[in-house]
């Protein structure tokens, strides 16, 4: 059942826990990513921080890998 049919957090935790104990996560990383309630979904605060840690450190690898213009966003 999708996401935005959910009524209740717990019967949406009841949906998180199946799909993942079943193994079903494609479906559910998809029911996730095509909520229409997607923008409103909170995320932890350790999460947040530790894709920030992490988007801080790709950041710099871009910076010595990539050229100068693909950086930039400009065509070769």
């Amino acid at each position: 059942m999708p996401l935005q049919k959910r009524q209740q957090w717990g019967e949406l935790a009841v949906h998180f826990f199946d799909a993942l104990k079943d193994g079903d996560k494609a479906a559910f990383s998809l029911d996730v990513i095509w909520s229409t309630d997607f923008n409103d979904l909170k995320c932890p605060a350790y999460i947040f921080e530790g894709l920030a840690w992490l988007e801080a450190r790709l950041r710099r690898k871009q910076v010595d890998i990539l050229p100068e213009q693909v950086k930039l966003g400009e065509p070769k």
